[in-house]
């Protein structure tokens, strides 16, 4: 981050957390100019926390996320890229241009075939959008969630892989976030479902595809998973700034059976032993 635009940094905590747990050390410190902390109606470890299993590892060429941003002109771009769990992630859908046109959460139906197209977790988001939504504006209104029983009813199967409409979308009450609701719980603000996902669908929002690093650790195999690909040079190796290798495969008669002209799904089959040469060129890589 110290070679990109940066210069401040915002450590998130959980409601309750304590600030100095948040603590910086020394080479952190030398990175960034000023670092805010930020405690409120979020589920969140923090950026620095000191627990052993953080949530991400990242090496990631910022400033040519910020070109795509600009030259897009949206409200966010979302860091996307294929994992290694596309099943329990959210997947995105978009349009030839790269923008989002279907949020699908864990919990949602998805389509036969899909892209393994993952939000990553990082984001550039316009200020616009804490407006708009603060403000009830735009599909944080109540007119669009109003709107969704109409777009989604009857909707079926066709509704699970079309655009996002009304049915996702709301309006945030700004002033309960961090009190207790009606139900004595604390509310909070989900990130990807109440501020995110309602723009898809909108043009306003954009998935940035890169091959660079970055890896869930949330849990202690894929902690030792990132741990390897350290030592081994593999996170550094993937930033963009650096030379990338490819391979490059032809398809039909190579990856799956020649039959002709392919036309048809049922006639794809795989040749033997192609899937586990494939994936150990993605884990390889």
């Amino acid at each position: 981050m110290a070679d990109s635009f940066m210069n401040t940094i915002a450590s998130v905590t959980g409601l309750g957390a304590d600030p100095a747990a948040q603590e910086l050390t020394k080479e952190q410190k030398q990175l960034v100019l000023e670092v805010n902390h930020v405690s409120g109606g979020y589920r969140t470890p923090g950026l620095f926390g000191k627990g052993k299993y953080q949530q991400v590892l990242f090496d990631v060429d910022f400033n040519r996320m910020v070109d795509f941003h600009r030259a897009h002109g949206g409200l966010v771009t979302l860091f996307t890229h294929p994992n290694s769990h596309p099943f329990d992630s959210s997947l995105l859908v978009a349009d030839e241009a790269g923008s989002v046109v279907r949020w699908l959460t864990k919990e949602d139906v998805r389509p036969e075939f899909y892209r393994n197209r993952v939000n990553a977790g990082l984001h550039i988001l316009s200020p616009k959008v804490l407006d708009m939504a603060a403000a009830g504006e735009g599909p944080y209104g109540a007119a669009a969630a109003g709107s969704a029983g109409a777009d989604n009813a009857g909707a079926g199967a066709a509704g699970a892989v079309g655009a996002d409409t009304g049915a996702q979308r709301g309006g945030i009450d700004v002033a309960m976030i961090g009190k207790a609701g009606d139900d004595g719980k604390i509310v909070k603000v989900d990130l990807d479902r109440k501020l995110l996902k309602p723009l898809s669908g909108t043009g306003q929002m954009f998935c940035y595809d890169s091959p660079e690093y970055v890896k869930d650790m949330g849990t202690p195999e894929r902690y030792d998973a990132v741990c390897r690909d350290f030592k081994a040079g593999t996170v550094q190796a993937k930033n963009l700034k650096e030379p990338q290798k490819a391979i490059f495969l032809d398809r039909d008669g190579t990856i799956n059976r020649l039959v002709g002209f392919l036309r048809k799904k049922e006639e794809f089959e795989l040749l033997p032993g192609v899937a586990e040469a494939i994936r150990r060129v993605f884990l390889e890589a």
